[in-house]
């Protein structure tokens, strides 16, 4: 999948305790368990979860993966490798028809 995800990595949440007794946050909360750069430039942010845990989505994560959609890239809440698959190449397909289609439109 290296031609679709050029970048992708895996986001640590949760927090750390420092020799010094503090806490140190590693990620904004809400933030996807996965993060990535689509080919063309778009955010992919995917929230994972597991069949057996059933854990919903926090208003955080919801939070997060809207904020990814509304500025153009694709994010998403997968429970299976397949699915997220799956979701990419779509995501990618309908990206380049929607550039196709504007390059054919006559110029004003």
């Amino acid at each position: 999948m290296p031609e679709l995800v050029p970048v992708i990595f895996r986001v640590n949440a949760g927090a750390v305790q420092t020799k010094q007794d503090r806490y140190i946050r590693l990620a904004p909360k809400g933030v996807s368990d996965i993060i990535g750069m689509l080919r063309g430039g778009f955010l992919l942010a995917i929230e994972v979860k597991t069949p057996e845990r059933k854990k919903k989505v926090t208003i955080e994560q919801q939070n997060f993966l809207d904020i990814v959609h509304l500025y153009g890239g694709l994010g998403f809440v997968c429970w299976d490798p397949e699915d997220a698959v799956k979701r990419i190449n779509e995501y990618i397909i309908n990206r380049e028809v929607e550039h196709y289609l504007q390059t054919m439109r006559p110029r004003a």
